[in-house]
């Protein structure tokens, strides 16, 4: 499986109640079909068990198995159904709520497989003002690189809004946004 691209939103309430939506569009370049694909979310901190949705998107329909839960951590997999034949492409997606970012504000991505194109965008909305940002790139070999280049970033009516882009990502590769924000006063 080679992921075309990989897209995550997340959006932060005033509060730091998150909604997270994970959307992975795959091409089966294996000669067997491909009916389940591993996922996991980790919050440090949440409101319970994390609540995750499957998304229905094109003529396939996803359902979500979970294969390990605790307060913060959530395995499960993705099962497209019909599965994804070789040489196809198919969406599958999630949405996952009962995460929170109250005090350290971060997100580590890994990639499963090679990834052709990753994006986060985050909302952290009532944040007002972005102090520092803090991109990093670890390799499959231990190495870390800035990835910061690849952060835009803007605060609008309050909130503010962090887009980061990266391309061509192997396996095991780790992807790590950590931000801070000045609420001020209203």
């Amino acid at each position: 499986m080679i992921e075309l691209t990989v897209q995550l939103l997340v959006d932060i309430d005033e509060a730091g109640n998150a909604t997270l939506t994970g959307r992975h569009e795959l091409f089966n370049h294996d000669p067997r079909p491909v009916s389940r694909l591993s996922r996991e979310l980790w919050f440090e901190h949440t409101e319970g068990i994390l609540r995750i949705r499957p998304l229905q998107e094109g003529k396939r329909r996803v359902a979500i198995a979970r294969v390990h839960d605790t307060n913060n951590l959530a395995k499960f997999a993705c099962s497209p159904s019909p599965a994804i034949q070789p040489g196809e492409s198919a969406v599958v997606g999630y949405t996952c709520e009962g995460g929170r970012f109250i005090s350290d504000h971060h997100w580590q991505q890994t990639a499963m497989r090679y990834t052709r194109q990753f994006s986060i965008r985050l909302r952290h909305r009532g944040a007002r003002q972005l102090v520092s940002c803090v991109t990093l790139e670890e390799h499959p070999d231990g190495s870390q690189n800035s990835a910061t280049e690849a952060l835009d970033w803007e605060d609008s009516e309050g909130d503010v809004t962090l887009t980061l882009r990266r391309e061509l990502l192997h396996p095991n590769q780790v992807i790590t946004l950590r931000w801070e924000v000045d609420r001020g006063s209203a």
